[in-house]
């Protein structure tokens, strides 16, 4: 986690990802990023996410 916020309304989180897939030979390749989610409150409370980004 990078970073998390919010009020009553809306929380936020920022994070770096990282996963490993395969390239074109079949061998491991790793590979990572950002991610920054959005989330809106709801009238029962729940969270509803309104926003989901990563590169």
């Amino acid at each position: 986690m990078i970073d998390a916020g919010g009020d009553d309304k809306v929380v936020f989180g920022t994070a770096k990802w990282s996963a490993t897939g395969k390239d074109k030979e079949g061998k491991p390749s790793p590979f990572s990023g950002l991610a920054t989610h959005v989330f809106e409150r709801q009238a029962d409370g729940s969270l509803k996410l309104r926003l989901q980004t990563f590169n």
